[in-house]
């Protein structure tokens, strides 16, 4: 059951107010939405028509996933009269590089997006290859390099919580899959074995603060993953009926800051900070995002992250549906039939892709299994093939990870 976030209006305005700060824009802004309106940066869409009278275009949800090129037109379209902002899932990039070019002819469609000038990729977590695809293929459009703005947010902050600089374009390091198990950020060369991409989120948006966070509540210095906590106007003021758990996330005091370089200056001694379960580490004055808490897979004493599991199987085999992955951990005594192994046991359920339905099970597993063990070095101890839209999904898009494991152990994902 969806926890209800209680947002005051102060919230409201003020993460507006630092968007649009943070993105360079100002209250002429132009904005264009596709996505719907009960989710939190769907509604943050309307908020800038409510407060500042700019304009923004509604698309229904279901006619762009049917045919993405309308967003791209309608971004060209606004961007005639200034500058133009959007948001947007990491899929819907990758979505839209793939079947949102314009139509091919004798008379070439008319577009020009170098007035696109922010296009926030939030909400899920954020892959280098969506946004080059994306840049590549709407460069010849105008679209400026820097115009993609890699985020992170969550609607117990309203929205916005982090975002890379007005002038910068998106970018992303590689770290030690070992190192970043073990809790610390080693940069490695991409042709690093076990080297394992992030892409940046920048810095805490204006008038918020960032910090990473250890179990006791310090403040951790860069370079170590910790638990992201956060502090400002824009934090709602805790959950909806749900006391108990709103004194837990909502009510957490910093119990001490670093003495030098501490992502905590300015903020007051002994206000409240939102532990927000997400894990996090600062690399050269950068936040990168490095998976939930409650996601993380523990096997043989290591840890491992689902998105980085998930994404392997991903590359593993055409069959795979790339982007409705799950990874996660079951105990070993709910294993149908069992393996005669004990402790957690990791499992992936995976959507066929498009076309893939004639495709050898067997073949496919055998793949996953040996890539996942060849780079992870985790033995994988079933995996499940399902139909498109089986794998379940938050109503934001995001995958449902713990749902999963639930309907897995309740044996819905049997053969």
């Amino acid at each position: 059951m969806p926890a209800g976030v209680e947002i005051t209006h102060r919230a409201v305005y003020t993460n507006a107010m630092q968007m649009i700060t943070a993105g360079g824009l100002d209250m002429e802004v132009r904005t264009v939405s596709s996505l719907p309106l009960y989710h939190d940066m769907g509604l943050m869409m309307i908020v800038f028509t409510a407060l500042f009278g700019a304009h923004v275009t509604l698309m229904d949800p279901m006619a762009f996933l049917r045919r993405p090129y309308r967003w791209i037109k309608q971004l060209g379209v606004e961007a005639t009269y200034g500058r133009t902002f959007a948001a947007a899932p990491n899929f819907a990039f990758e979505l839209t590089a793939e079947r949102g070019l314009p139509p091919q002819g004798p008379e070439p469609q008319a577009l020009d997006l170098s007035n696109v000038v922010c296009l926030l990729n939030g909400s899920e977590p954020v892959s280098m290859s969506a946004i080059d695809k994306f840049n590549k293929a709407f460069a010849a459009y105008g679209l400026p390099a820097t115009a993609i703005k890699p985020s992170d947010g969550m609607a117990e902050a309203t929205l916005s919580v982090a975002s890379i600089a007005q002038d910068a374009a998106a970018s992303a390091i590689f770290l030690d899959r070992e190192q970043l198990g073990a809790g610390r950020a080693v940069t490695v060369a991409e042709a690093t074995p076990g080297a394992f991409s992030h892409v940046s989120c920048g810095q805490a948006i204006p008038e918020e603060w960032v910090v990473i966070a250890d179990p006791d509540g310090a403040e951790m210095p860069d370079g170590r993953v910790g638990e992201i906590w956060l502090h400002g106007n824009n934090i709602g003021r805790g959950y909806f009926d749900r006391e108990d758990e709103t004194l837990r996330v909502f009510g957490n005091k910093l119990q001490s800051r670093l003495e030098q370089g501490s992502h905590a200056d300015g903020a007051p001694d002994n206000g409240c900070w939102l532990a927000t379960g997400d894990l996090g580490v600062y690399i050269g004055g950068e936040l990168y995002v490095t998976g939930r808490i409650k996601d993380l897979m523990i096997v043989d004493g290591r840890n491992h992250y689902p998105h980085d599991v998930e994404t392997t199987v991903s590359e593993a085999s055409t069959a795979v549906r790339s982007g409705y992955v799950a990874a996660f951990s079951v105990p070993a005594d709910v294993l149908d039939p069992p393996n005669g192994d004990s402790g957690e046991q990791v499992v992936i359920v995976a959507e066929r892709a498009v076309g893939a339905g004639r495709t050898d099970p067997a073949s496919v597993t055998e793949t996953v299994r040996a890539a996942v063990s060849r780079r992870h070095r985790i033995r994988i101890a079933d995996v499940r093939l399902v139909a498109a839209g089986t794998v379940p999904r938050t109503t934001s898009g995001k995958l449902a990870r713990n749902a999963c494991r639930a309907e897995y152990i309740a044996g819905r994902f049997n053969r």
